[in-house]
């Protein structure tokens, strides 16, 4: 996750070779490529992000259940706990039981791979 969190989402500005000629197909292989890595970045930032949003929701549901001193382990149950979540949430988003917010960013996003109206991140 920290690899795409390094990386913008567009190396570039988006070319005529990167959009659909007339015909609905690309212009070039190499237009091909680039568009098809860009897709790929962009589903797998949306299913990263879905993933953080997961986390927190399930951190917040954990905070607003009373601890109970009968079976508290401390610290490492925390951070236990704080590990299961991350890895369910991950699961969960990049698998079949994601909740549907990486799939509705993607649609929206995905819009401007084909527009190119997006400039260069930094």
């Amino acid at each position: 996750m920290e690899e795409i969190l390094r990386q913008p989402v567009f190396e570039g500005k988006i070319t005529a070779a990167d959009k659909p000629s007339a015909n609905g197909k690309k212009a070039t292989r190499q237009g091909d490529s680039a568009s098809e890595d860009a897709r790929r970045r962009l589903t797998n930032a949306c299913a990263d992000f879905e993933a953080i949003f997961v986390q927190q929701l399930f951190k917040t549901m954990r905070a607003s259940v009373p601890e109970s001193n009968l079976m508290h382990g401390g610290r490492a149950e925390e951070l236990y706990t704080s590990m299961l979540d991350q890895q369910v949430a991950d699961q969960m988003a990049h698998g079949q039981g994601s909740i549907g917010l990486a799939n509705q960013m993607q649609n929206k996003l995905a819009h401007y791979l084909v527009t190119g109206t997006v400039t260069e991140s930094k």
